[in-house]
């Protein structure tokens, strides 16, 4: 017999559901009607009983776990050792980190200061190679072109000597240095050019010719004393000795102009003439130069006939007689600068012993004082003054005041 079915089933054929220790498969079904069985399929069972459908096992539910849980102090403690541990590791590797950056960094920066020595090396090598090339290019240059002379007065270069005005008869010189300015050894020669007159000469002053690179060559440069009135001019060549002609050699171009001279001196006179002195006392002299045109006055004194060493006369006349000299006299001469064969003489009678009284003109174009010299404790002397042209006589002063005015 067959009776109509109507199940529905819901099966879950594997579900796993994981609780706290607990693990299992549940299988549900669920029917919703009760199953007609054939009864000649069924044989005597009847009608099912729903109840014979096994219920779902129960499942019990999870734990609540403990709000607070425990833990364990070792736990606790190795938890922290391993904390300080990996701190401590970090602060060593940020250490090390920051080691290592500033090693990375002095390290740059001594490479960058071997750069910068190894380029200002190289520029400086650079440099002298650049300078001994230009310097072995200089004497190349030079070698082919030729030797170099410098002349120089008084430290000054100079390319040519002019004399000015001379006066016939006087003459004048200067001293000339010819200086080898070149790189090589020389041996200096010279020579006078265009002189027909015989005006000038130029005499070499003693040392080597042989002038190695800086060193120099003295000359006296004159004009002759024998020119007579003209204007004159010459040049003076020098050269290395491998030069004969002067081709390449330094030239120095001479000029003087000589001139007549009206003037002429007529006399020399020694104020005082013929004074006593005393012995170890001084005295001063005066030269009166007579003559005509515009003659010159200046004179050169000397003395004669003294026995000690320390009796002399100055450039201006004045004389100190040594307190041990033992001439009894001497000879003092003006002689004239413009014409020595002009001069005056004064003869002195020392006295020892004595004093020696002296006065002068003040000022000394004032007028002329004579008289005075040597005299003994008690006695007496005489002095004069004559005033010259536009001066009077103010009186005789000694230290300043006045002892008399007549």
């Amino acid at each position: 017999m067959k009776k109509t079915l109507s199940l529905i089933l819901a099966m879950v054929l594997s579900l796993a559901i994981f609780v706290a220790d607990i693990s299992g498969i549940v299988t549900v079904v669920r029917a919703d009607e009760s199953v007609t069985v054939d009864a000649s399929a069924a044989g005597d069972a009847g009608t099912a009983d729903p109840a014979a459908v096994d219920p779902a096992p129960a499942v019990d539910p999870a734990p609540t776990p403990d709000p607070t849980p425990q833990v364990d102090p070792e736990e606790q403690a190795r938890q922290e050792a391993e904390e300080q541990a990996r701190q401590e590791a970090a602060a060593k590797a940020a250490q090390e980190a920051e080691e290592a950056q500033k090693k990375a960094e002095e390290d740059a920066a001594a490479q960058a200061a071997k750069e910068k020595a190894e380029a200002e090396a190289k520029a400086a090598q650079e440099a002298a190679d650049k300078a001994a090339k230009e310097a072995e290019e200089a004497k190349a240059k030079e070698a082919a072109g030729g030797y170099k002379l410098s002349a120089y007065v008084n430290g000054t270069a100079v390319s040519k000597i002019d004399f000015g005005t001379v006066s016939v008869g006087a003459g004048a010189s200067k001293v000339l240095q010819i200086t080898n300015t070149g790189s090589s050894t020389i041996n200096l020669i010279w020579t006078e050019s265009d002189d027909a007159s015989g005006a000038f000469n130029a005499a070499f002053q003693g040392g080597s010719t042989t002038l190695a690179p800086k060193q120099s060559a003295p000359f006296q440069v004159m004009v002759s004393s024998i020119a007579p009135a003209g204007t004159y001019t010459a040049r003076l060549l020098f050269a290395d000795d491998d030069d004969p002609n002067y081709s390449k050699g330094l030239g120095i171009s001479l000029k003087a102009t000589v001139k007549a001279d009206s003037s002429s001196i007529t006399s020399v006179a020694v104020s005082p003439s013929k004074p006593r002195l005393a012995v170890g006392y001084s005295y001063p002299f005066t030269a009166k130069v007579k003559g005509t045109g515009d003659y010159s006055t200046d004179v050169v004194w000397s003395i004669a006939n003294a026995k000690a060493k320390d009796t002399d006369i100055d450039d201006n006349g004045y004389l100190t007689i040594a307190d041990y000299e033992t001439a009894s006299t001497i000879t003092v001469t003006a002689t004239s600068v413009q014409d020595p064969s002009k001069s005056g003489k004064s003869v002195v009678t020392l006295q020892s012993g004595s004093y020696n009284v002296s006065a002068t003109a003040n000022p000394a174009a004032g007028g002329i004082v004579t008289g005075g010299g040597a005299v003994t404790p008690g006695g007496s002397v005489t002095v004069s003054a004559v005033p010259n042209k536009n001066y009077y006589f103010a009186g005789w002063y000694q230290n300043g005041k006045v002892v008399s005015t007549s």
